[in-house]
């Protein structure tokens, strides 16, 4: 048992407030702006489509854990006890921030947040270049957030067939893994926009006011000296990597983490390189005009950055350190096509097995060049994956045309039609 006097879980403010949203509101995500004598305050917000209407055949999933995962400092204030722990950041004390409350305010998830040197943010900015584009291009979806998936299983995704996944969708349950993998397997189609992608393991507790991440491990930026405290007090499953919990995302999606940067600068990021141009989906049912050796998802913070994947294949030759004991190398999966790779400097990267990579004189930063990777994948067991391996990747419907028509392509081929043809002309 742990205490911290800087522990804050539920504010158990009373509600002075409401608002009704409009039965014919578009789903999607909102923001709503807070005017007051201390300054103003922006909240995001999701709005599902109600269930008296047609499920669109798209589900945009809002990565809502991810944004409490970084939420550290709530209140804004510092000093004294003012609670700032997070995924990220421990107790005054110094103990873990295991344990996140879901009834305090969430600024970190604020829809003009920006947070890195190169004008950018991973959480709900980054969302927001792929529900803008849609959005532009007249597809119709509907949206979920993480907690749905999680609550409803299978319901959440009832009449749809396909799922997209974009900016960083980082913390699931076991839940919503399954779920997906399921449904996939029954024949649902994936989208992924993101990077660094189902990686850790969270948990809901009984009234389900917290969640819980045990992020413990070497070489991961955690607490390495207290792996007793891996399983959940929620549900007594056990936490940290999802991989070490059975449930890999490259068995999901074809890709794995492979490295993160900075974000200081447009150096941290790269646009990708065509490998197979010949594919169908350069070409089908528009002509991106790319071949192979030509650059993709380009602009000013190119669409490969922070933090991307690769596959299997591409990851197992990169480990220096051994296996650690009573583990094992994954097989590669089979039938998947790399339509693009890029090449990258990281400044840190890691094994399958989470294991840090170093250059020959023990330096993190530059230890491989090996950017993300954008694949199709057929998967043997059922499911179709289109997966751009980047957080950043959504950015490059605006700033890419080439890029855009790809995406466009890959909808096609999962059955989704635009009802509109003609490119936007504004840049959210």
């Amino acid at each position: 048992m742990r205490f911290a006097r800087d522990d804050l879980h539920d504010c158990g403010w009373t509600v002075t407030d409401t608002v009704v949203i409009p039965a014919n509101a578009r789903p999607g995500l909102y923001g709503a702006r807070f005017r007051g004598a201390s300054g103003e305050t922006w909240v995001s917000f999701v709005v599902r489509a109600p269930r008296t209407r047609p499920r669109p055949r798209v589900v945009v999933l809002a990565n809502t854990h991810t944004w409490r995962a970084y939420n550290t400092n709530p209140f804004g204030g510092e000093g004294g006890d003012v609670p700032q722990h997070s995924c990220y950041a421990p107790h005054r004390g110094g103990q873990p921030g295991f344990q996140l409350g879901l009834r305090i305010p969430l600024p970190a998830a604020a829809p003009d947040t920006i947070a890195y040197g190169a004008g950018y943010h991973h959480l709900v900015r980054a969302e927001h270049f792929t529900h803008a584009w849609l959005e532009a291009q007249r597809y119709d979806y509907d949206v979920i957030a993480d907690s749905d998936l999680d609550r409803e299983g299978q319901r959440a995704l009832a009449g749809a067939s396909l799922l997209v996944l974009a900016g960083h969708a980082e913390y699931w349950t076991t839940r919503m893994f399954d779920t997906v993998d399921a449904w996939l397997t029954s024949g649902g189609c994936l989208m992924s926009l993101t990077g660094n992608a189902v990686w850790w393991t969270v948990a809901y507790d009984r009234d389900r006011s917290i969640l819980e991440c045990r992020k413990v491990g070497p070489g991961l930026g955690t607490f390495t000296d207290r792996w007793g405290e891996s399983w959940h007090a929620a549900d007594g499953q056990r936490g940290g990597l999802l991989r070490d919990c059975g449930r890999s995302w490259s068995s999901l999606s074809g890709l794995m983490f492979l490295a993160y940067t900075e974000a200081a600068s447009s150096a941290d990021f790269a646009p990708y390189t065509v490998v197979d141009g010949a594919h169908p989906l350069f070409h089908q049912p528009l002509e991106t005009g790319l071949r192979a050796g030509d650059k993709l998802g380009t602009g000013t913070l190119a669409a490969v950055g922070h933090e991307y994947d690769v596959t299997i294949a591409t990851l197992l030759p990169l480990r220096q350190a051994p296996v650690p004991y009573g583990a094992a190398e994954p097989t590669p999966e089979p039938g998947i096509e790399v339509l693009a790779t890029s090449t990258l400097p990281c400044s840190r990267a890691f094994d399958y097995f989470g294991q840090i990579l170093h250059t020959t004189d023990g330096q993190e930063r530059g230890a491989t060049s090996q950017g993300g990777e954008l694949i199709y994948w057929e998967r043997p067991r059922g499911g179709r994956v289109f997966n751009a391996g980047s957080v950043n990747a959504g950015s490059a419907l605006w700033s890419d045309p080439a890029f855009a028509a790809l995406v466009a392509n890959a909808l096609a081929r999962f059955g989704i039609v635009s009802a509109g043809n003609e490119p936007p002309d504004n840049m959210p």
